[in-house]
């Protein structure tokens, strides 16, 4: 059992933290006899397996998730990974790529694992940085909630009930989550083994009848290459294809500390630098040894690399929340003003939990002008603007420079070019598109920093105490349960 601070890992000495450590005996007999529909690779080889109607589903073959994903050996291209919009996925829906392997919008579903093994690749889980091997709805966040418009309203958000994940079997490698849902109901998970996942095992928010017992968790992710500033990279690809095609003409004034100038940069020079640098991290992860080489892409590194190959913020294995996610501060009081925002009726039993490992990067956010008493400043995915980090003392300097004046990278020159685009009106909301504006707290101030020779054109000032998202830095838990009425 290990226990992460900002800088490094404490090993506590125990080889294992175990909670009722009794394997459960767990009958299959609910789903024998019954037509189960096998599923295959070929079933993910385009995308996530969307099940829209009751039965059991079984899986005939180990699955690992790759779609869309270039040859062996290949580097991926600008689109590689990202969904094809012909109907079957929503540009909406699906805006920040394929959120699951499995997603499951009915009533009535069985998964049974059938000693099989379902994982997100490697490739996959490096590009593709929010993830769950099993979603029980059919979009990973309810209504107006998350770094894009995934649902416009209730009606298209659907939502899984009287659902079972069986085994044995495993749910293996996932970026984020091996079974993770909103709104449900009626839902047993028995008899799993879950390896290799970065946040959590299982997280559910506002779940109503929730039983989870015989499963074995053998380790989360030790082998997580990027800290969480790669999502950044990833998650604003969209916008800068958008400038570079669209208007390819556009262009955005930055200090450059190398020439002691201020230089003009195109749209179409920064979105190439980005897909460059997200295709050196690929082939140094993927195709090569795991993790960022620091002679042959020393930028890279400085950015991307994670020092000790576990998840850069909280972990879990267990997660019962209220409504919405899991990303503030622990709950400390019952909501007892609205039972449909809690979750009820909670059983977690004979499960054991080993090797649970994170670590807290506290990423410092400048303060921004919104908002009453200020705000974090972050791009319109909701990713800090990160300035300096806290884990690297000999080099902590990422969009800032020791003098204070503006040291762009792969990632803050696109967040910048895009932050003004978006205040002057040449990007605009379209949440349809998958594309929205409103997280966007880079503001004027930012933007002229960034373009100033002037070491003290910006002043800056902290808030800390969250992750590259400015979720709320909890380190290691278990199981989390709040916002419930009977555990």
């Amino acid at each position: 059992f290990h226990i992460c601070n900002r800088y490094y890992c404490q090993n506590m000495k125990v080889s294992s933290f175990t909670l009722f450590a009794v394997m459960a005996s767990v009958r299959n007999d609910l789903v024998q006899g019954q037509d189960a529909i096998c599923l295959n690779q070929a079933d993910f080889d385009q995308g996530t397996k969307i099940i829209t109607s009751p039965g059991t589903y079984k899986l005939c073959e180990d699955i690992s998730f790759f779609p869309n994903g270039p040859a062996p050996g290949e580097l991926p291209d600008e689109d590689a990974f990202d969904p094809v919009f012909d109907g079957t996925y929503s540009s909406n829906g699906y805006g920040l790529g394929f959120f699951s392997a499995i997603a499951i919008a009915s009533e009535g579903v069985t998964i049974n694992l059938n000693n099989h093994t379902i994982e997100q690749s490697a490739g996959h889980a490096l590009m593709q940085r929010f993830f769950a091997v099993i979603e029980l709805a059919s979009s990973p966040f309810i209504p107006g909630v998350g770094p894009a418009q995934f649902v416009n309203d209730d009606e298209n958000f659907i939502t899984a009930s009287d659902v079972q994940i069986l085994g044995p079997g495993t749910i293996g490698r996932s970026s984020h989550h091996g079974i993770h849902g909103n709104g449900n109901t009626n839902v047993t998970i028995a008899n799993v083994m879950f390896r290799d996942f970065e946040v959590a095992a299982v997280s559910l928010n506002k779940v109503d009848i929730l039983e989870i017992s015989g499963c074995h968790v053998v380790q989360n992710r030790h082998d997580v290459p990027v800290v969480g500033i790669f999502s950044a990279a990833r998650f604003l690809r969209p916008y800068g294809k958008i400038l570079k095609n669209l208007r390819p003409k556009y262009k955005v004034d930055l200090y450059d500390p190398t020439s002691g100038r201020v230089e003009t940069k195109r749209a179409g020079d920064i979105y190439d630098k980005l897909i460059a640098s997200i295709e050196n991290v690929y082939n140094d992860v993927v195709l090569g040894n795991g993790h960022i080489d620091p002679i042959s892409h020393p930028e890279e590194h400085h950015l991307f690399d994670n020092p000790f190959k576990v998840v850069d913020g909280p972990c879990y294995v267990f997660v019962v929340h209220g409504k919405g996610p899991a990303v503030g501060g622990q709950g400390e009081k019952y909501n007892e003003l609205d039972d449909t925002a809690t979750s009820s009726n909670i059983v977690i039993k004979y499960n054991s939990i080993n090797n649970i490992k994170c670590w807290n990067n506290e990423v410092p956010a400048l303060i921004g002008s919104c908002g009453t008493h200020g705000c974090p400043v972050s791009d319109t995915r909701g990713s800090i603007f990160q300035t300096i980090k806290t884990f690297d003392s000999a080099n902590p300097y990422l969009a800032m420079g020791a003098d204070g004046r503006y040291n762009g990278n792969a990632v803050s020159d696109m967040q910048v070019m895009v932050a003004q685009a978006i205040l002057d009106g040449t990007i605009t909301d379209a949440p349809d598109e998958g594309l929205q504006i409103g997280p966007n707290s880079i503001n004027q101030d930012i933007i002229n920093w960034a373009k100033n020779p002037d070491p003290n054109s910006l002043t800056p000032k902290y808030i800390c105490n969250g992750d590259s998202m400015h979720h709320v830095i909890k380190g290691i838990i278990a199981i989390r349960v709040e916002d419930t009425a009977g555990f």
